[in-house]
């Protein structure tokens, strides 16, 4: 598809959101504020919409941007309230051929969605945001998800980029040498994010760049960890970490 149909598309799905009260409702109560919800940050594509992308329906639009901005895919994500009539739509759409909308639903159901495949290892999600940001502090803050990037991004950490995933190529690599040495991981404290920590850290100085790891408490994900203890607080423990001589703090409560 190209960037111009995306961005026509995009921009519908961002007008869907700001006359949705339940989605802005969802979205404040996951920690935004409404200046940085209507900010065209996000889109909404309706239950029953006639895009070609039937399986965005009823999901919150995230863009997915490259490094210099340009719009190169939607990510759909599922929102609980639309998922009755969501499912509903697909029967409606495809009732004389059974088969073909419980397909549709069971692929729906799935969970996040993207309209066409990028290649995630040469793309950092809100890298054509945050780039100027990590120059000047000649430090980037990697996380997960698309929420974890926008939340740290909202509550003044800007120069915070996700993977989208938990792996770090080499192109990602080089892509953040462009604009620093230094980079913070803040994966979520699961199993597979200590892993994957292990990893990127190995991988990180095999690349002549300087890792560090930030250990969340249990249960906190960086988003809801920043939403509950601020900006003071998160910045005096990446004070902490930078002066800690294994370079990895594990925060304590």
């Amino acid at each position: 598809m190209e960037e111009s149909s995306r961005n026509q598309y995009y921009a519908q799905f961002v007008s869907n959101l700001n006359t949705n009260e339940t989605v802005q409702k969802y979205l404040i109560e996951r920690g935004f504020t409404e200046s940085f919800i209507n900010s065209g940050n996000f889109g909404f594509c309706s239950s029953y919409s006639k895009y070609m992308f039937p399986l965005l329906r009823g999901r919150l639009i995230v863009p997915i941007n490259d490094c210099n901005g340009n719009l190169i895919a939607l990510a759909g994500r599922q929102i609980k309230a639309f998922e009755e009539i969501t499912v509903q739509s697909f029967w409606d759409s495809f009732g004389s051929e059974p088969a073909k909308a419980q397909d549709r639903v069971s692929k729906w159901r799935k969970g996040k969605w993207i309209n066409e495949p990028y290649q995630k290892s040469k793309h950092l999600f809100n890298l054509d945001k945050a780039k100027n940001e990590i120059r000047k502090a000649n430090l980037v803050y990697i996380v997960e998800g698309y929420f974890d990037a926008f939340i740290l991004s909202q509550q003044g950490v800007k120069n915070v980029v996700a993977t989208c995933g938990t792996a770090l190529s080499e192109h990602h690599l080089a892509l953040l040498y462009r604009y620093c040495e230094n980079i913070v991981l803040m994966l979520d404290g699961d199993n597979a994010g200590m892993l994957a920590s292990e990893k990127m850290l190995e991988k990180i100085k095999a690349n002549e760049m300087t890792g560090y790891r930030l250990v969340l408490p249990d249960n906190y994900d960086p988003d809801n960890f920043i939403l509950e203890f601020g900006l003071d607080v998160f910045n005096q423990i990446a004070a902490q970490l930078m002066q800690n001589e294994s370079k990895i703090l594990k925060i304590k409560l």
